[in-house]
């Protein structure tokens, strides 16, 4: 629990903080301010659990004479303007019995409760028991905090372009906490308008993947997560323009470079001798998969493969005229997407990711950092899926022909499951 204390008078903030760090608050997290404009600085800058207060502050330590008014002020800006946070709750304490009079007719409503100081220490009882309160009570807010859920739907893209579909489609509303987070509202099947937010990470990347969808999940606690984006297919097993419901994300590259020392021909007697030269580098991989098998997104994403609405000729029309022709009928599978933090380009490469797991269909840069954060995040824990769309074979032939028409194909799957299939009242 973060506590400010704010207190004119050294040898009574010192026993404010003694009695806090007895009753279980961590020294690192008191702070202890001496003035009204130091107080300030303190809720501008931080957010706290608990802020103790002496009603008679100077407005400057040694400048300005203690008076009601600092502490009246200050607390009326925090409740009334958005400068500075709010803090969980506020103890005010006073030798003035004026002040606490003034308390009744002004700041009552906004504060826990006042405290006399008496000279027989019962002030420090009463201090004790409502720190002990306010300590049950923050560890309350923040269990809560972390296991309700907030908004409906959290959608994250790589790139740029592949959330530019859902701005076409939506009307977004940049977020004024969340530097790039965009909110929107979409109607679910049941045509009840649902909460959304969008972010696009701005580049491909494991690590950015699961760093920022841990953010975004602390911050707006989605009950569904989706990725959404292109992706590197595998040749012979799916198609250009095809879908993936990713049932699984396999992180390719995780492993070990082992060197393995080749023999010589060349022996001695009957043994063979070994030639430092022909050591040859070999990677082997030791994956550790993400799967989405058995939970609500996967039988929902089985639900829609199996339904006739991607097949509607509308939603098709619409597909093949994005794409300028080149997807006129995407086909969804639900299969192992290979992810790593490198792009694949070669044939090898994809020869050894397809070694891991003959099933893999796909292969992108993002969707096991994305699958890794929304299964260990501390906060509520969203079902979670990743929808993306092949605008190219992994194997060194990029075709950017493909990319619109990709992008909104895995947007159009991903809209087409949000307002058609997901329940989200259970």
């Amino acid at each position: 629990m973060r506590v400010l204390v704010v207190h004119d008078r050294s040898e009574v903030a010192t026993k404010i903080g003694k009695i806090a760090i007895a009753e279980g608050v961590e020294a690192r997290l008191l702070v202890t301010v001496d003035d009204g404009t130091s107080a300030r600085s303190a809720l501008r800058e931080n957010i706290f659990d608990l802020v103790i207060i002496d009603l008679t502050l100077p407005h400057i330590k040694d400048v300005d004479p203690p008076s009601y008014q600092t502490a009246d002020n200050l607390l009326k800006e925090v409740f009334l303007l958005e400068d500075l946070k709010v803090p969980g709750d506020i103890i005010g304490i006073t030798k003035s019995i004026e002040a606490l009079e003034l308390v009744a007719t002004s700041i009552a409503p906004h504060v826990m409760t006042t405290i006399e100081e008496d000279n027989g220490g019962l002030w420090e009882r009463k201090l004790r028991e409502k720190i002990q309160y306010a300590r049950r009570a923050a560890g309350a807010r923040q269990l809560s905090m972390n296991s309700t859920y907030d908004y409906d739907c959290l959608i994250v893209t790589a790139l740029d372009k592949e959330l530019a579909p859902f701005k076409a489609e939506y009307d977004l509303t940049e977020h004024p906490l969340f530097e790039g987070a965009f909110t929107f509202q979409f109607p679910d099947k049941t045509d009840t308008l649902r909460r959304a937010v969008a972010f696009s990470i701005g580049k491909s990347g494991e690590a950015r993947a699961a760093s920022f969808t841990q953010s975004l999940l602390a911050v707006f606690k989605p009950k569904l997560a989706l990725m959404l984006g292109i992706c590197g297919g595998v040749e012979g097993k799916i198609s250009l323009g095809d879908v993936v419901f990713a049932e699984s994300a396999i992180d390719w590259d995780y492993g070990k470079w082992e060197t393995i020392q080749l023999k010589s021909a060349d022996t001695e007697g009957d043994v063979a001798v070994p030639i430092l030269s022909n050591l040859e580098p070999r990677f082997a991989a030791r994956p550790g998969p993400v799967s989405i098998s058995g939970s609500k997104a996967d039988r929902t994403a089985r639900a829609l493969i199996a339904s006739d609405l991607h097949g509607a000729p509308a939603f098709l029309k619409r597909i093949n005229e994005v794409s300028l022709g080149l997807i006129s009928s995407p086909t969804p599978q639900l299969a192992p997407m290979a992810s790593g933090s490198s792009v694949v380009g070669s044939d090898t490469v994809i020869e050894r990711v397809r070694a891991l797991n003959d099933a893999i269909r796909a292969v992108d840069m993002e969707c096991f950092g994305f699958y890794f954060a929304a299964q260990n995040t501390h906060v509520a824990k969203p079902e979670f899926v990743c929808i993306k769309s092949v605008s190219d074979f992994s194997n060194g032939t990029k075709n950017d022909d493909y990319h619109p028409g990709a992008t909104f194909v895995s947007a159009a799957y991903g809209q087409l499951l949000l307002e058609h299939f997901w329940d989200f009242s259970s």
